[in-house]
């Protein structure tokens, strides 16, 4: 199910905006599992992470936290990421037709710059443009772990 409305992206932007300051973003996504009972067949590939079986669901809600596109039905086994890139909403994200025709100019002190309107993410998914995700502090942490132990630290802090 995908209700996404064009029409609306300038008013979710500015919502967004106005309210948290983080400028162009469309809405968030996040997945969730539902609990079932275990099927009777390949009721592993049910059984979750947390020790219970589900079926998993992705959302996307606007400013109003109502629910803009859902992907449901997937086993509680998979992960966050292969429902996203396997759901329609990650391909018109990567077709560029998810927002089409909304981009926000900005005045940069030496340029203008272009915003492209984005959906915000947990760390499970991937970054892309259309895409943000948190910045992993881990990942550049790993980087200095091939260092000696004084130059990592002093690297890090």
């Amino acid at each position: 199910m995908s209700v996404f409305q064009v029409e609306r992206t300038e008013d979710r932007c500015e919502w967004y905006e106005e309210t948290w300051g983080f400028p162009n973003c469309g809405g968030a996504i996040d997945g969730t599992h539902i609990p079932i009972i275990a099927p009777v067949d390949s009721h592993g590939d049910y059984l979750n992470r947390k020790g219970y079986y589900s079926l998993l669901m992705q959302g996307v809600c606007d400013h109003k936290y109502i629910f803009r596109d859902i992907n449901i039905g997937w086993p509680g086994r998979v992960h966050d990421a292969r429902v996203f890139a396997n759901s329609e909403l990650f391909h018109r994200g990567e077709n560029s037709v998810l927002f089409p025709n909304w981009i926000k100019r900005v005045q940069l002190p030496d340029r203008e710059a272009t915003l492209p309107v984005v959906l915000l993410a947990d760390p499970a998914y991937p970054l892309k443009p259309w895409l943000m995700k948190p910045f992993s502090l881990f990942a550049d942490i790993r980087k200095f772990a091939v260092r000696t132990h004084d130059e990592k630290y002093s690297a890090v802090f």
